[in-house]
């Protein structure tokens, strides 16, 4: 179970701030998942939460968190800053825009538990260069690079954040309004 922290306000709600989302959220819970699903051999599990938290962390970085109207556009935002914009061209090259990363892997996971190609998903330590490419005709996934180039993508994000402050601001605004307009009451909030 994901925890998300929250710190009261003044008004008995509750609300987070940008940095505290990527320090305990992102780099503490959603990082230690991942590693501890791994350690286990989980691998479809692994592939399905990392295609969740792409989803998630691109629409914090796009401003758009609670914002469900563009999910493959954050999705796909992600994977860009992930270094993975070649993997959604060659998806269009191989399927056309019908069947993109979005659909193929993060929906066919999240909703099938399943990808909707044939798939090599693990996370073996081996020398891919890019945690999503095609062997041959076979979609493969290998955990541990997508990981990698997740948590790459992730210091990307708050170093450009830190240096773009009405950038920074932005997203806190964006935060605070979404987490009140969510909270229930005085108590934490369980994802």
């Amino acid at each position: 179970m994901l925890y998300i922290f929250y710190t009261k306000t003044e008004f008995g709600c509750v609300t987070m701030e940008i940095d505290e989302f990527f320090e305990k959220n992102v780099k503490q819970n959603m990082y230690q998942d991942i590693e501890c699903m791994m350690c286990h051999g989980l691998n479809f599990s692994v592939a399905t939460l990392l295609a969740a938290y792409i989803e998630i962390v691109g629409a914090v970085y796009q401003e758009q968190i609670g914002n469900t109207r563009n999910l493959e556009c954050y999705y796909n935002s992600m994977l860009i800053t992930m270094g993975y914009g070649s993997v959604i061209t060659e998806f269009q090259n191989k399927y056309g825009n019908n069947l993109t990363p979005y659909i193929v892997i993060r929906c066919g996971l999240i909703h099938q538990y399943n990808t909707k190609k044939d798939a090599n998903i693990h996370s073996e330590y081996d020398d891919c260069k890019i945690g999503i490419y095609f062997n041959e005709d076979l979609l493969t996934i290998c955990n541990r690079k997508y990981f990698e180039d997740f948590k790459t993508a992730v210091d990307k994000i708050i170093k450009c954040m830190n240096e773009d402050m009405e950038k920074k601001n932005r997203m806190n605004d964006r935060f605070k309004r979404n987490n009140i307009d969510m909270s229930s009451g005085p108590y934490p909030i369980l994802a």
